[in-house]
This record gives C-alpha cells, sequence and structure tokens, in this order.
C-alpha cells in the first residue's frame, strides 16, 4: 500500500471502531487524494469522523477548504442515513401490518442497532420465511413500489420511496448445488429451534432479524457472491466488524466454525479475517475464523487491493471458492442462454 492508502484505512478504522490512529505526514494534495477515495468508496462520513479523532496530531494538516468540504460531505451522508433508516423502517412497519412477517437481513440490521455509523448500507434485504407470505409480499411490491424485475431465482427486486429493496425467498443461496444444499440445511434447522430475534426498544418498534450467528454466515456468504460479482465492498467487511463489536459475545463461534467447514468457507472466512485484522486494527482474538496452522494471512497490500480496485476478474478469487465459481459460471452461462431463447 502507498501512503494514501494507509492514511485511509487508518481514518477509516478510528471512524469505525473508535480510537485515535497514528497518521502519517502527507502533502495537502494527497490528503485530498484521502478524501476522494473515501468519496469513491462511500465512507466519507466514516473517515471524516476518523479526521475528527485525529484533529490533534501534528501530521494531520488538511487545509481549511478541504476540511470544510469533507465535512460538508460527511453531514450529507449523515443527513441521508437518518432519512434512510426512517424509510426503512415504515417499510418493514408496512410489510408487517399486511401480516407478512418480514425479516431483516444484512447491513440495515446492524446500522438500527445503535447510533448511526456513518456508513451507507445500500440495498434492503427482506426474507419471507413462508412461501405464501414471500408471495404476497411481492404482489405489495408490484403495486407499491417502482421499477419490480426477478433478478435471480427466489429474489424479487424493486424500488420504494428511492431505496432499493430485495426481497429473498430464500434467506441465503449458493449457486453450488452441493453447498446450497447443506447451507438450506442450516437455515432450517436454525429456523426449527432458534427463537426469533428482534431489535427495537418498543413492541411498535420491534423489528424481527436473524440471531448473531446465523446473521454472521450471511455476510460471508454474501461475500462469496461479491466476489463472483462486483467484487467485495468496504461496506461488507465494515459490517461483519460491526456484527463482531456490537453482537459478538453472543455468537457461538463453534457452530459458525462447524458451518464454514460444512459449506467450505474456510478461506472466505480467512480472508474476512485478514481484512478485519490487517486493515482495520482488529486483534486476531477478535474474529475467531479459524484456519489451518500453514495457511499464512494475506498481505496487507493484496487484501487492501481487492476493496479499492473491485473491477477484478472472477478467476482472481476461484481459489477462495473453486465449487462455487465453477456453479457460478454455470449458472450465468445457463441464464444468458434462456435470455437469447426468449
Amino acid at each position: 500500500m502507498n501512503i494514501i492508502e494507509r492514511n485511509f484505512f487508518r481514518l477509516i478504522s478510528s471512524g469505525a471502531f473508535g480510537p485515535p490512529v497514528e497518521v502519517e505526514p502527507m502533502s495537502a494534495w494527497k490528503w485530498r487524494q484521502v478524501y476522494l477515495m473515501s468519496a469513491a468508496n462511500h465512507v466519507e462520513a466514516l473517515a471524516f469522523r476518523g479526521v475528527e479523532n485525529c484533529s490533534d496530531q501534528f501530521f494531520m494538516s488538511l487545509t481549511e477548504e478541504l476540511n470544510g468540504e469533507w465535512a460538508a460531505a460527511a453531514k450529507t451522508v449523515l443527513d441521508k442515513n437518518q432519512t434512510d433508516a426512517a424509510i426503512v423502517r415504515a417499510l418493514l412497519l408496512r410489510l408487517s401490518d399486511q401480516q407478512l412477517r418480514p425479516i431483516l437481513l444484512g447491513p440495515w440490521t446492524t446500522a438500527l442497532m445503535g447510533e448511526d455509523s456513518g456508513m451507507g448500507c445500500g440495498s434492503v434485504f427482506v426474507f419471507f420465511p413462508f412461501e405464501t407470505q414471500g408471495r404476497k409480499a411481492d404482489e405489495w411490491a408490484r403495486r407499491e413500489g417502482a421499477d419490480f424485475s426477478s433478478p435471480r431465482s427466489h429474489t424479487a427486486a424493486y424500488t420504494w420511496k428511492g431505496l432499493s429493496v430485495e426481497h429473498r425467498h430464500r434467506m441465503m443461496q449458493l449457486n453450488s448445488r452441493r453447498g446450497n444444499s447443506t447451507l438450506q440445511r442450516i437455515i432450517e434447522q436454525m429456523s426449527r429451534t432458534v427463537p426469533p430475534a428482534f431489535i427495537g426498544s418498543t413492541h411498535e418498534e420491534r423489528i424481527e432479524t436473524v440471531e448473531p450467528t446465523l446473521s454472521l454466515l450471511f455476510s460471508l456468504t454474501e461475500m462469496v457472491r461479491a466476489m463472483m460479482g462486483s467484487g467485495i465492498s468496504i461496506m461488507q467487511i465494515l459490517d461483519i466488524g460491526f456484527q463482531l463489536r456490537q453482537r459478538g459475545h453472543r455468537v457461538d463461534f463453534i457452530k459458525l466454525q462447524e458451518w464454514i467447514g460444512q459449506l467450505g468457507l474456510q478461506r472466505v472466512a480467512w480472508m474476512a479475517k485478514g481484512m478485519l485484522t490487517q486493515l482495520f486494527g482488529f486483534s486476531a482474538d477478535e474474529v475467531p475464523f479459524d484456519f489451518e496452522e500453514n495457511e499464512k494471512s494475506a498481505p496487507a497490500d493484496m487484501l487492501a487491493d481487492a476493496l479499492l480496485r473491485r473491477d477484478v476478474q472472477k478467476a482472481r478469487y476461484f481459489r477462495y471458492m473453486p465449487g462455487e465459481s465453477l456453479a457460478t459460471i454455470f449458472t450465468s452461462v445457463a441464464h444468458s442462454i434462456g435470455q437469447v431463447e426468449e
């Protein structure tokens, strides 16, 4: 990593997870590059929180113009996050009023649990555990939403009050037949044996979500999908970090490790652990995703490159999930052929 990237990750780490960090001296032009990098990755509010945490350091030498521009951009993000959070709550309330039992998944779960992290959360993922409810939810989305589509099997996508929403009729899904069969068995077993989890302080505000162990598994499977698509985002890794900090004490890491092994997600978990420990200041004990002793941690440069330069070929990630990579390619080809035939 060059000095711009090092200071970028240090500010994100401080802004997201707490204490000030030691920044390296840079020119005004390089500090502007950090700002532009934060804007390109939609983490300008988090990075500016890091700037504020480190403001008394001698080498934190932002110009008055850049400081004001960055502060204004951060406020815009925080204001939008607040507005979007209200929209998410309203959406889930509307779906609940239809007796559809919406279950919130993904980064919006951790965002609604506490203070605004300063991170945009992207699409709203809502899971419907029963087929009839899911079908009625899709019918509601066709009437009440806009741009309704079915981008993948067992999903429906639309926009509602400006937010992208995705209905999941399967909580998680892998393209590998064997892996997906195991994954659905895990979800079904957890649904039968673990009571529902909720966030919110009152009955009217309560939002159903999945329990913390299954939530982390969801994040890891979403990483797999990202690897096969547009690349892993900083948001995805930070969300795993937020989950560990907010609800790590409630995670059954023995069970999670068993699931990771059954699904062949060891190297995906290994990559997530490397990013959190090498780029965002976590200790190894805070991310107990164990991997083989002879599997050395990936270089920080490679991990940073995977987050900052996401327009990479899927082949780059082949060694992390070979079975899933091949299944994704075959699924994509079959989908393309189907579109041609239509």
